[in-house]
């Protein structure tokens, strides 16, 4: 039987919000650390609550144990595939590839680089990674840079909320006992739509709004090998007419603004995985954990390959 709402209730809502306006403050105006914050904000509802002082540590370590050991080990091995895809130029080799062609079809093309890159690396290092390729597209296309940042941002930030292994996902996995292969699928299946009317079509809109090209923007960008981004005033990646010798950090800078368009890897770069590894190596986790879901919801318990497809479709 359902209990009648009464004052404890109301007390808990007002506390609760008050603890996220806390977090927030914390995070945005003191410059606090997000754990810490976090952590003050959560052990502020409990006692707020009035749940008793003794129970309050012991409830605290219990939820944050039992979230991150299952949810860490996953957040670490993400991050694992991400730094590999970054240092190996799996990432350059991703967007070498899918960047040649039409200039129409970059903004899509950025919306799909990033929603790949995006799998694997938190929103903050796929965003340092995208930056310069995003900034030599838009010099190379004297295009609007929104037309391009828009579909970049999109795809970081819709699979960075949507799809594990990114900690929003997996936390919400742990606290509600979800199935992650399931809402793999369903984060997918809501993620594509959401990319491509935020990202290309939201582009196009916001580059008639905010219509700033490379040269207005100071976006003519040299991108050296640790990802950084310089800028000329004019837009013309350096003055031709000067008589001064080139160290080694200018002529390379000189072949990358050479280069075709998307190349941002390091001309030094010895070796990098072709674009069919990169990709088999990225996207096969979550064909693993997809063809788990599809175990879950078409095949019984007692099927003979119920074990083995539980087994390698596990997250961890």
């Amino acid at each position: 039987m359902n209990q009648p709402w009464n004052g404890h209730d109301t007390q808990v809502l007002v506390v609760a919000a008050i603890g996220i306006a806390i977090v927030v403050l914390l995070i945005v105006w003191a410059k606090m650390h997000a754990f810490l914050a976090l952590s003050i904000g959560a052990l502020f509802v409990g006692i707020a609550s009035g749940i008793a002082l003794d129970k309050v540590t012991t409830s605290y370590e219990n939820g944050v144990g039992g979230v991150l050991g299952y949810v860490g080990v996953l957040i670490a091995l993400g991050a694992m595939l991400g730094k590999l895809l970054a240092d190996s130029g799996g990432a350059d080799k991703i967007v070498d590839t899918l960047l040649h062609g039409r200039p129409a079809t970059l903004p899509w093309k950025m919306a799909l680089i990033a929603g790949i890159i995006g799998i694997p690396m938190f929103f903050e290092i796929g965003l340092v990674l995208l930056i310069p390729v995003v900034m030599l597209a838009v010099h190379r296309s004297k295009g609007p840079a929104m037309l391009l940042g828009i579909p970049a941002l999109a795809g970081l930030s819709v699979l960075h909320g949507f799809i594990p292994p990114h900690p929003g996902p997996l936390a919400a996995i742990g606290i509600l006992h979800a199935n992650v292969g399931v809402t793999l699928a369903f984060g997918l299946l809501i993620a594509v739509p959401s990319v491509i009317i935020a990202g290309p079509l939201f582009g196009r809109f916001a580059a008639r709004m905010v219509p700033i090209g490379a040269a207005g923007a100071g976006l003519a960008v040299t991108v050296g090998s640790s990802g950084a981004v310089g800028s000329d005033n004019d837009g013309s990646g350096g003055n031709p007419q000067t008589s001064e010798p080139q160290d080694q950090g200018t002529q390379a800078a000189s072949l990358r603004r050479d280069a075709p368009l998307g190349k941002a890897q390091d001309p030094e770069a010895t070796h990098s995985p072709s674009f069919t590894w990169t990709l088999i190596t990225l996207l096969s986790p979550l064909v693993l954990m997809l063809i788990k879901a599809g175990a879950d919801i078409w095949m019984d318990k007692g099927d003979a390959l119920r074990p083995l497809l539980d087994f390698i479709g596990d997250p961890v």
